[in-house]
């Protein structure tokens, strides 16, 4: 791992949201009708029966003490221990960010979502609870760790397909597939060279019109490197910065359009 590859501390997070904050604007310094109805969205709490549902689940896996065994692919396959407490209080999403998740799902309405990143399913509650109707593949590299998610999935009513593997075999076996997922959320490796890498396979699986969403923009000093390279893809129409999450907009024949907001 590179220096820039070291999640911020306290104190460089803080100055980093400090930036982000003299960057942001708001409704009015928006001049895209489709951002401006999107940033509205973001900005309202889904409903009560999903926040308590989530929040339920969450609540319980805090209090779960197993522990369990597994090669951690973050590690080069080295065996780590976790407590299901200790992976709901270090990697689960709160609900900031699950409302912007929610919202952004509800907005677009994708028919077919994918999830790189599935932990114990709470990010894949929040998406998949805004458009229950669609195909979702949730995809994570730890077995042990899948099956607490689907589990946890399956107890919400949520007919979320979750699947264990490394990601990028799992990105090369779908190639031969041409999935045409229309809604990418990217919440695993979170280091520069793999999220670029990730986004470059995620690229030849969607369609024209899709919704790539990044987990995490300024974690690091790496992560928020590869978020100023990837909005400056070509094949980027629209890139939103929320600061904990960046929505990426492909769409045709769209002059290029970037927006810090806070939301």
């Amino acid at each position: 791992m590179t220096d820039e590859d070291l999640p911020y501390g306290p104190v460089s997070k803080s100055l980093s949201y400090l930036k982000f904050l003299s960057r942001a604007g708001n409704a009015h310094s928006i001049h895209s009708p489709q951002v401006f109805a999107l940033y509205n969205l973001l900005r309202c709490a889904p409903p009560k029966e999903v926040r308590n549902a989530i929040e339920l689940l969450r609540k319980q896996n805090l209090r779960d003490k197993r522990v369990l065994q597994y090669p951690d692919p973050g590690k080069d396959l080295q065996v780590v221990e976790n407590s299901i407490r200790h992976m709901a209080k270090s990697f689960v999403k709160k609900p900031v960010v699950g409302k912007l998740l929610y919202q952004t799902v509800r907005f677009f309405e994708p028919s077919k979502i994918l999830e790189l990143g599935t932990s114990l399913g709470i990010s894949a509650a929040w998406q998949h609870y805004a458009n229950p109707s669609a195909e979702f593949i949730s995809v994570e590299g730890v077995k042990a760790i899948a099956d607490e998610a689907a589990k946890n999935l399956s107890g919400l009513g949520l007919k979320t397909q979750v699947e264990c593997s490394l990601f990028n075999d799992w990105l090369h076996l779908a190639k031969s597939e041409n999935p045409e997922f229309n809604y990418v959320y990217l919440d695993g490796h979170h280091k520069k060279l793999p999220t670029l890498k990730y986004f470059e396979s995620v690229k030849s699986l969607i369609s024209k019109n899709a919704v790539v969403v990044l987990d995490d923009i300024h974690w690091s000093k790496g992560m928020e490197s590869a978020w100023q390279e990837i909005i400056a893809d070509r094949d980027v129409a629209i890139s939103i910065d929320l600061f904990h999450i960046g929505i990426l907009i492909f769409r045709e024949g769209v002059t290029k359009q970037h927006f810090t907001l806070f939301a």
